[in-house]
């Protein structure tokens, strides 16, 4: 797991987050491939991506856990956008 401190715009003026490896990969195929939660993350499993296999595509809580974290990668502005290393700047 890689660890990023980002800044929030909301009520916290600080939030740590903690992106599973290969974040990067799976948030290009959600946002650029256009695949749904459950494809993405059969998509990562299935392409053997280190720790991917372990995550349960088909569990309603697996895909409630990424959809919470995907809400607020989305709400989330980074420190510095042009130096961030974070998988949503990069």
């Amino acid at each position: 797991m890689a660890t990023y401190t980002l800044t929030a715009t909301a009520e916290a003026p600080e939030i740590t987050v903690t992106y599973p490896n290969d974040f990067d990969r799976y948030w290009s195929l959600r946002t650029v491939h256009k695949l749904t939660v459950r494809d993405a993350l059969k998509q990562m499993s299935e392409e053997r991506w280190l720790g991917w296999i372990y995550n349960d595509y088909t569990d309603y809580m697996t895909l409630a856990r990424f959809r919470k974290l995907e809400i607020l990668v989305q709400r989330i502005k980074c420190n510095d956008p042009w130096g961030c290393k974070c998988p949503r700047c990069n």
